[in-house]
């Protein structure tokens, strides 16, 4: 695994240190995971989301784009960028649908339904209007990473 400087690209120490430990090891994984995620009470600065879409078949091999980015975890109502959540006025949180539009707005044109591609977590579709922080709090991987694949549709 090579290492890179950005911390978005690959946390390679979480990686190391997770992947070191035992499948079956309940206690050291509850351990890690609170150090890598607040704890219920406090919110999130931002969720860290990884998406990993695959490359166009015209390519000759199977491979696929991973793109991160740290998502906050709330925007503002009235808001139409869901990237910042320095906004004034009410706050309503950022769900998948948004974050994904956002990032990835030519794949994800509406922010409620899947059109072009569906997101895919630990291999079930995920809702388009899951609150993006009860999905990182619940399903996120060992390394604190949501990691979403993009599926396409059709």
């Amino acid at each position: 695994m090579e290492s890179y400087s950005n911390p978005y690209v690959c946390n390679v120490h979480s990686y190391r240190y997770v992947s070191n430990r035992s499948p079956d090891d309940l206690q050291s994984f509850q351990r890690i995971s609170s150090l890598l995620l607040p704890p219920p009470h406090q919110p999130f600065r931002n969720v860290p989301v990884r998406v990993f879409l695959p490359l166009s078949p015209e390519t000759g091999k199977l491979s696929l784009k991973v793109l991160q980015s740290p998502i906050p975890p709330s925007i503002s109502s009235n808001q139409t960028s869901s990237r910042s959540s320095t906004a004034s006025g009410p706050q309503q949180p950022q769900t998948v649908g948004t974050a994904l539009h956002s990032l990835l707005p030519n794949l994800f044109p509406s922010k409620r339904t899947p059109v072009l591609a569906k997101p895919v977590l630990h291999g079930s579709v995920l809702p388009m209007s899951a609150p993006l922080e009860e999905v990182a709090r619940c399903a996120a991987y060992g390394d604190g990473w949501l990691s979403i694949v993009v599926r396409m549709v059709g």
